[in-house]
Order: C-alpha cells, then structure tokens, then sequence
C-alpha cells in the first residue's frame, strides 16, 4: 500500500489511485497527477485514515489522559479511581499511537496532546477540586499554547517545501 520512500498511496474521489509524496494534507505531486483532487482516503502504512480521523484520535487521546489525571487527584480519596486512572492512561497512549498511524507527525500530535492536556487538567481541577488558576498560571497556560501553534506552523512550512515558505518570507 505505501510505496518506498515515504509516499503515501491515496484513493482519489473518481477513484483514481494516486501516490502522493508527503503525508496527507500536503500539497505536491497529488494534486498535479489529479486536478479535481478533494480531501478523500489516504492510505498510511496500510490503514485507511483522514486528517479528521486523526483530529478524532487526538481528542479522544486528550480526553482520556485529562480524565486520567483528574481521576489520580481522586483517588487519593476514593481508592477505585485507580482503576479509571489506570484505563484513561493506557487509553490515551493507545489513541495516540492510532494519531500517529494516520501520518500526524508526533511533534505535533505531543505538543497539541501535551499543551492541552496541561490546560485542561488545570481548568478542571478548579471546576472539580476548587484548585487555584492564578494569573500567571493562566499566563504559563498561554505560553505552551502559543509553543504549539508555532510548532504546527513550523510543521506545515516543512511540508510546504524551501521554496515556498522562502517566497512567502520575501
């Protein structure tokens, strides 16, 4: 299904078979081989996938290890909230190696897992366990948010190629 060289085989909209050179998403060969092109099923390491399937993953990844964590602080007073933090992180790690099976590069997927992980756990644990939010911890919240944005930037001016993330610069 993938070729050598990190190609990715894709199924065109007519029904086309494609091989594209970079992951789904990108721009290259792909949309010259198929001028009609639209977002359809790629193909990475054999496994049908979408970005939105990926975008899925991704928060269900978040949502498991944000409950994961929660349920830790929990059980230091319930004692079954192990068996939930234990569930939610094995569940969380699972979902994020199904991300990354549908060609989401893993600094992206870590970063966005990780920056909204921490905000989240953090917004919670004020709503559920009246846990302080100050001003500089919002601050901090902002600061990792803004890392991954300029890692998701950086991630997609890599896919474009040198030549035009230069022309875009000039």
């Amino acid at each position: 299904m993938v070729t050598p060289g990190n190609s990715f085989e894709r199924v065109c909209w007519m029904g086309i078979t494609i091989v594209a050179p970079g992951p789904p998403g990108s721009k290259g060969e792909c949309a010259e081989a198929c001028p009609n092109c639209r977002p359809c099923v790629w193909y990475v390491s054999g496994v049908a996938t979408t970005p939105r399937k990926g975008a899925l993953l991704l928060a269900g990844a978040i949502i498991t290890e944000v409950a994961g964590s929660l349920s830790l602080k929990g059980a230091l007073t319930t004692p079954l909230l192990y068996a939930v933090v234990v569930v939610g992180y094995v569940a969380a790690f699972v979902l994020l190696a199904a991300v990354l099976r549908t060609g989401m590069a893993i600094g992206v997927a870590y970063g966005i897992w990780g920056a909204t992980g921490v905000a989240l756990t953090a917004v919670m644990s004020l709503i559920i366990f009246g846990e302080p939010l100050t001003l500089l911890m919002g601050i901090g919240i902002l600061v990792i948010i803004a890392g991954v944005l300029c890692v998701e930037l950086g991630s997609q001016a890599a896919h474009r190629g040198p030549a035009e993330v230069n022309s875009e610069v000039a």
